[in-house]
């Protein structure tokens, strides 16, 4: 469940605990600020917006949490039906909005002007919390209209708190911790020692073929010397073994006399 006692500030270290307490007293929500977590996917902006939504909630105010293409493509189909102005209504009748995942895919090209009307019936009657994974000061990119995101930019940052995350990916990290992705450091480490140090398994292939080398038997050969047993061998030394380490290849030298 994503809580504010669930959430690892340890593992983001740019997060001031003491600014997340100060948050979940909700006195943003009742002055009617905007709150903007921002960072790189995986972060934790998601967990802390839900988390704070559940303090609001526990407060006594009313939440709306709605991802930001769900919240553009619903606009777009209201406006069609000629029914923006009750959909515009729905949103901005509870005392904080969450808008989750801002910038993350490229919106339409008549959602910068609907999420302008939206934004300006929220403005000084609610407030509002959008995540988004770039700097406010990329939003004309996002939108694709200039103009209009200094528009919805000057109402948002006129009572706003700017909430800043820097950081790894918890699902990377994670997928770190298990071996299934290499690491900077690790695929130097292993450069340098020859893939030998690591301790992680490694995925095999055999060295290369020395010239002068007899060629290979006709396909269902297999008896007497050199008709087949070696290919075999070959073939076996050919065979990856899939392991969970760094995936890079380490060359195992051919004995003498080998195939």
């Amino acid at each position: 469940m994503r809580t504010l006692e669930a959430f690892d500030f340890e593992a983001q270290p740019s997060i001031d605990p003491a600014q997340i307490r100060e948050l979940a007293t909700c006195r943003w929500v009742a002055n009617g600020d905007t709150l903007l977590p921002l960072g790189p996917p995986g972060v934790g902006k998601t967990h802390l917006s839900v988390a704070l939504g559940r303090e609001a909630v526990r407060l006594g105010h009313s939440v709306q949490y709605v991802g930001a293409m769900e919240l553009i493509s619903a606009l777009a189909t209201a406006q069609a039906r000629h029914a923006l102005e009750a959909r515009l209504t729905r949103y901005t009748k509870t005392r904080l909005l969450i808008i989750d995942e801002l910038g993350y895919l490229p919106l339409e090209p008549n959602a910068a002007y609907l999420f302008f009307q939206l934004i300006s019936r929220c403005y000084q009657h609610g407030s509002v919390l959008i995540t988004s994974n770039g700097p406010v000061m990329e939003w004309g990119e996002v939108f694709g209209d200039q103009v209009v995101a200094t528009a919805i930019l000057d109402r948002l940052l006129h009572h706003s708190h700017a909430l800043t995350i820097r950081g790894d990916s918890y699902r990377l990290r994670e997928t770190r911790r298990r071996g299934l992705r290499r690491t900077p450091d690790h695929a130097a480490r292993c450069s340098s020692q020859g893939h030998r140090r690591c301790g992680r398994p490694h995925r095999w292939r055999p060295g290369p073929r020395r010239p002068g080398r007899p060629n290979r038997p006709e396909q269902g050969d297999r008896g007497g010397p050199g008709s087949g047993g070696g290919e075999q061998r070959r073939r076996g030394r050919r065979r990856r073994r899939r392991g969970q380490g760094c995936g890079a290849w380490v060359v195992k030298p051919r004995r003498r006399g080998e195939g």
